[in-house]
């Protein structure tokens, strides 16, 4: 199943609605130009990036129209270095999930030690302004 895509002087005329999907060219009206859409969207961490509709862009090729999504960074938050940081625990404690990790803790006070310099680390990322957007590193965290 493809989209296509009418031309008129070398610009898009008449895109197809997303619900319009036609499976061969013989199904297009004769005697215009119709050219297939291809998305060509660049590879990107969905945690760092967010897809921006409102930027995308459509580049005519004489054999096809590629369309790209813009992308907006995301800024990082207090409330995601608190999540990085709760992933750090629950990991550095050997444990599926924060029940777990919390039940870890009571059997083993030595774990202590570990969370306690992740909860500190945490606290100096959170204080950073701007925040640093691979506050996931672990150079930060180590």
């Amino acid at each position: 199943m493809k989209t296509f895509v009418r031309i008129e002087n070398n610009q898009i005329a008449e895109p197809l609605a997303d619900n319009q999907r036609l499976c061969s060219r013989e199904e297009l009206p004769e005697g215009e130009d119709w050219r297939p859409l291809m998305v060509e969207n660049p590879i990107y961490d969905r945690m760092k990036f967010r897809r921006n509709d409102a930027t995308t862009t459509y580049v005519i090729h004489p054999d096809r129209v590629v369309r790209s999504h813009g992308l907006d960074p995301i800024e990082a938050t207090v409330d995601m270095i608190k999540a990085e940081c709760q992933r750090r625990i629950i990991a550095h404690c050997g444990a599926h999930d924060l029940t777990g990790a919390l039940v870890k803790q009571m059997n083993n006070p030595g774990l202590k030690t570990g969370i306690d310099v992740l909860r500190a680390k945490s606290n100096v990322l959170e204080a950073m302004s701007p925040i640093p957007d691979d506050y996931r590193s672990d150079h930060y965290w180590s």
